[in-house]
Parts: C-alpha cells; structure tokens; sequence
C-alpha cells in the first residue's frame, strides 16, 4: 500500500500551523514529511488536530495517514469528506467489509450519495450487494409479497404456483420472471397472462423492456419512476440483479407525505414551550372567567324573583351543570368529527339536525326525571317542578345547538376548536341557562 523509510522531525510546527488554522503552512511542513514522520503524526496529534490535517492535506498524504489510523477512528473523520472522495478512499483502499461499515456510518443525505457513485463502479456492485438497506430506501419499503415464476415455466404452471400463493399475496398487479439465479429477467403484465394458453412458455411473454429499482435507490428515485412508466407496482433487485420484493406506488407515496409534514409536526413540537402553550390557552380561559363574572351579574338582574321565590336558588347549579355538559359533550363529537379524516363528513346542517333531534330526546327525559324526582322524592309543588323541568328542557336544546354550532364555525374562522370551544360553550351555556331558568319561572309563577 505504501512503504515507509525513516525520518525524524520536529512535529510542533505542525502543532503550531493546526493552532492557527493555516492549511497553507500545514501543507508546506507536510511536503517535507516522509511516510515514516507521517505515521508519527498519527500517535502524536489528538483527534481535533488529525482531523484538521486530514482534511487540510493533499490527497496522497491525507490517504496515507487514513491508512495508518484505527478503522473506527477513520470512518468517523471519512464521514466529513465530500461523496466523490470518500467513494475514491474506498474504492483504492479498502475492503468490502470496511467500505460496508464505513458507509452505515454516514448521515442519510451522504450515504445517498455515495450509494449512486458506488452504481456507477464494478467494486461498488459488490459492496452494494452485501451493504444493509435503511428504512428510506427502496428496500425499506418495499414487500416480499410477490409471485416470482421461472422464465421456462409455462402459462398452466405458473397459474398453479399462482394458487398456491393467493394466501400470501393479497394483490397481484405483474407476474415477475426471474432466472434459475433469482435474477430478475422481466415483467408480465397480468392481463396479458389470463389471456395466454396454458402450454405457452412464459418467458415468450416478457415485456421488452427490464424497469426495476434497486434496494439502496432514494423513495424520490422510486416515486420517478413510478411516474414515468404509470406502475402501480415496481420490482426491487439488488446490485447484482437479484429479485427482492416490490414496492407500491401508494407505499412510497405515504411516506413522502409523511416526510413533507415533518417540518411541521416539528414547528408545532418546538412550540409546545410551557411559554407558548401559556399563550396559546390563557386567552381562552381568561374568556371563561369573564363569563362566570357576567353569570354572577346574571342572576343580580332576577334578585326580585329569588326573594319571592327563594326555593329557586337551589336549582340554579343543576341547571347550569345540565346545560355545561350538554354544550361540552356535542362539542366533543363535532370536534373529534372535524378531526378525523376518515369520516363520510356530513354537511353543517345534517348535523344541526341531527344534534337537534338528539337534543329533544334528551331534554324529554331529562325533564320528566326531574319532575317525578322534585314531586315524588323531594315533594315540591307542582310550580316548582313544572318551572324546573321547562327550564331544563330549553337548556339541553340550547346547549346542544350551541355545542354543534360553536366548533364548526371556528374551524372556518381557523380558530382551534379543542381549545376555544370549551369556555365559549361553558360561558354561553351559563348566561343562557340563567336567563331561561328565570324567565320560565317568571312565566310561571306571573312574578
């Protein structure tokens, strides 16, 4: 690889030249450095210092100090160099192994990279075929549910193989032929085959031409190609031509839509400070507790009517609890609807509708339990639990429009619905269930 000779020189200029960030002075001193100066360096500079050289200092002596340091240590400082250099280092120096190992440790984008040059080269077939495929990639994502039929087999055969196979393989879109090797030898669409007799020999039905991704190509190289030949399906093979599995269009497609919405889901995530949600909930809630103040200077307004009636007073949390939960539980739904993107998606009025009819039910029921309640449990007079139900009954119809209406009119102003919902409905239902509760029974009781 490269033969050393002895020599001896002062390294602390070179120290010095690493300390000042001059590559120039760095490359000067190096020059006079012979291989056995230059394997001093190694044992003598610590790791900030040998990367600094490396990656300052010509390609030969650069290469020769990359030889001489421990492979862990080299494909660390490999890492920072650019796709080009790493792929010539490899390819002049290294074994398959230590180029399978050296290449695991690059970031995504680098690896990428190298794996297209490495396409380009006879040594980098071999080591692509033994190198480990990482989740983006084809070979991450691609399914070993396929039929795979010998190129000599006939059409009746290979029908045969085909049941054989239906429990494994949920969906067929092309028969792949591949040769006694494995390795891919074509495609044949399916209708082509259903319309072939049983004693034709498939290899005669291949298309003309070979497409297939290989296992290290990007999921955007994949998704090209997909594009260009109207695929639903793609055969991946190996750097040696070998069938893997396939990969389908919908596959790819999902984890690019995945991949483009992860710089949002990460701006959202960096925003979840305790600072950020404090500003994103507060305003709402300060909102809730100027309704429980407007609720308090509610029931001031009907003071004459509880000193007539006091026992009025008593009914006031059941009314105004009844109304919050109603309000809190349409809202639920209707949120929870808006946010699943795998609902039919009824139109706003079907579901006011729908809420409304609801909303009777439930009013009727809960309005005649109160009533038996007050007059058999309680013995209140007929007024009292005559007023107390009406009132509970216009709450729940109330409530429950409020709860259906107040989501989906926020989601068209692009507001959050799971946060401002709550205390505008709690708020509202509060003001609305006093005024009802005491307006029915001025009604009734002709205060």
């Amino acid at each position: 690889m490269f033969a050393a000779d002895h020599q001896v020189l002062p390294l602390h200029p070179l120290y010095d030249a690493a300390a000042a960030q001059a590559p120039a002075d760095m490359r000067e001193y190096l020059s006079m450095l012979k291989q056995d100066g230059l394997q001093d360096l190694v044992f003598s500079l610590g790791y900030d210092d040998l990367r600094y050289v490396v990656l300052n200092a010509d390609k030969e002596k650069a290469d020769f100090i990359l030889c001489s340091i421990p492979q862990n240590l080299r494909r660390t400082i490999l890492t920072l160099f650019p796709a080009e250099r790493i792929v010539a280092f490899l390819l002049e120096y290294s074994s398959v192994s230590e180029c399978v190992l050296s290449i695991s440790d690059c970031p995504l984008p680098l690896r990428n990279q190298i794996v297209s040059l490495l396409k380009k080269e006879s040594k980098g077939i071999e080591i692509l075929a033994v190198l480990p495929t990482v989740k983006e990639s084809a070979g991450g994502l691609m399914s070993t549910e396929l039929v795979r039929i010998q190129g000599q087999w006939t059409v009746g055969r290979c029908a045969d193989e085909i049941r054989s196979q239906t429990e494994r393989v949920k969906e067929l879109y092309s028969l792949f032929v591949v040769n006694e090797q494995g390795i891919l030898l074509g495609r044949v669409p399916l209708r082509r085959f259903l319309a072939t007799m049983p004693k034709v020999v498939v290899g005669d039905l291949l298309s003309e031409q070979i497409v297939s991704v290989m296992a290290h190509d990007s999921p955007q190289e994949v998704a090209e190609v997909l594009e260009e030949y109207n695929f639903e399906a793609l055969p991946v093979v190996n750097a040696k031509g070998q069938l893997l599995g396939r990969i389908r269009r919908r596959d790819v497609a999902a984890y690019l839509t995945e991949k483009e919405q992860q710089p949002e889901e990460k701006e959202k995530m960096a925003d979840e400070s305790i600072l950020g949600m404090t500003k994103e909930r507060l305003p709402w809630l300060l909102i809730g507790m100027c309704g429980g103040l407007l609720g308090a200077e509610t029931m001031g307004l009907f003071e004459n009517e509880l000193s007539i009636v006091p026992a009025l007073a008593f009914f006031v949390p059941l009314v105004m609890a009844t109304g919050g939960n109603v309000g809190i539980q349409s809202s639920t739904l209707v949120i929870q609807a808006l946010a699943d993107k795998n609902t039919s998606g009824e139109s706003p009025f079907k579901r006011v509708v729908k809420s409304g009819a609801l909303a009777v039910v439930n009013g009727w029921f809960i309005s005649l339990l109160v009533f038996a309640a007050n007059v058999a449990l309680f013995q209140n007079d007929f007024d009292m639990s005559m007023t107390v139900s009406m009132a509970l009954f216009c709450v729940v119809l109330v409530a429950s429009l409020i709860g259906t209406l107040l989501p989906i009119l926020m989601k068209r102003l692009n507001i959050n619905p799971a946060l401002a919902a709550g205390p505008f409905i709690t708020t509202a239902n509060d003001l609305i269930g006093i005024t009802v509760y005491f307006t029915v029974a001025r009604m009734m009781y002709m205060l």
